[in-house]
């Protein structure tokens, strides 16, 4: 599956600051005859919404970055294509990706959901790479690992078989599943050798 991070769209010149990070939950509301609110969450974590944006896109001779055969443009051009619009999901690998040596809860079961930390709230992990698992310090050479949302109520890769009063710590790098979020984008070549996106490229988290 094709991973689509900073170091990629950064072969592609222009990209502007800021770029959109959008928190999406989904919440039924309905009253009651008092008035007062029954709200009930759709999703048991919310999903995320990014938005990069080109001020320019370079192409034409010369318009190409050393090591790069294919000019910006083209480089664009070609991570985006093989999506066939919103058909085919992508891996997008944010810039806090990288966990080192995060102590996971282990539940009586003896099962240890694989998360990472923001601020205090536990976001599951569905997509990972490089992953080490330590018990009590050790590493182990072939845990058990339940595939997500296998393992109810967990959406991510759960840790199984642990012995009790262990210490689960675990380093990994995460990705977030991701789609487009429409199936046109508008190319406007404003001068010799440049373009713009003028629809921008918004991308948005799917679960598995």
């Amino acid at each position: 599956m094709m991973i689509l991070n900073t170091a990629v769209l950064n072969k592609v010149r222009g990209v502007t600051w800021s770029i959109d990070r959008e928190e999406m939950a989904s919440t039924l509301v309905q009253r009651a005859q008092n008035g007062r609110p029954i709200r009930v969450p759709n999703y048991s974590q919310s999903l995320w919404k990014f938005v990069y944006r080109w001020g320019y896109i370079k192409d034409g001779f010369g318009a190409n970055l050393p090591g790069n055969a294919d000019t910006d443009l083209r480089t664009l051009w070609g991570q985006l294509l093989p999506l066939h619009g919103q058909a085919v999901n992508f891996l997008y690998q944010p810039p806090d990706s990288v966990v080192t040596n995060f102590a996971l809860t282990v539940d009586a079961s003896g099962n240890a959901e694989i998360v990472h930390n923001i601020a205090g709230y536990l976001e599951s992990v569905q997509f990972l790479t490089n992953l080490v698992v330590y018990f009590n310090g050790l590493p182990q050479s072939s845990p058990m690992i339940a595939a997500p949302s296998t393992v109810p109520p967990y959406l991510g890769y759960v840790i199984q078989g642990i012995p009790s009063n262990t210490l689960v710590t675990v380093s990994f790098t995460y990705f977030y599943l991701c789609m487009l979020s429409g199936d046109q984008r508008e190319y406007e070549f404003f001068m010799q050798g440049l373009a713009k996106l003028k629809s921008d490229l918004p991308f948005e988290q799917v679960r598995v």
